[in-house]
């Protein structure tokens, strides 16, 4: 199975976890790490990587940051080499939401394997990103009446 480790500053990956069991139930082979205020960069680089060994059992694991270029995702992408030499199957997605993590365990329940689940991941967090005035413009009038 799939790992999945979430990464992010604070307790936001503990927080997105949290709400994946609320729709989901307890996945398992995941784990979170949080980057807190006076926190070392390396100290995470390095439970990065422990945790990323920990949760892989061949079949790989998808690491989900919460932002692009941040000390998370930069000390993930940080242990590359190291990741390459133990031959560990990964993939890195940033900019973590609730749709994209529903949308990956979703995907470990079909037994998708990594490169399959990478556009369905990607899509699904875009589309979880929405803003209601916008979306209302695409409801029809006529049903926003009945609703009224």
């Amino acid at each position: 199975m799939i790992g999945v480790l979430i990464v992010s500053h604070g307790q936001l990956a503990a927080g997105l976890l949290d709400a994946v069991k609320v729709i989901m139930g307890a996945p398992t082979q995941t784990a979170t790490l949080a980057l807190n205020q006076g926190d070392s960069i390396e100290r995470l680089r390095a439970q990065i990587l422990q945790q990323i060994q920990l949760l892989n059992d061949g079949a790989g694991v998808i690491i989900v940051t919460d932002l692009y270029a941040a000390s998370p995702y930069s000390q993930t992408i940080a242990n590359h080499t190291e990741l390459a030499n133990l031959k560990i199957p990964y993939k890195i997605f940033t900019g973590a939401n609730l749709s994209m993590l529903i949308e990956i365990f979703h995907q470990r329940l079909l037994h998708i394997n990594l490169d399959e689940m990478t556009s369905k991941i990607l899509q699904a967090g875009k589309n979880g990103v929405r803003e209601f005035f916008t979306e209302l413009r695409h409801y029809p009038a006529e049903r926003r009446k009945s609703n009224d």
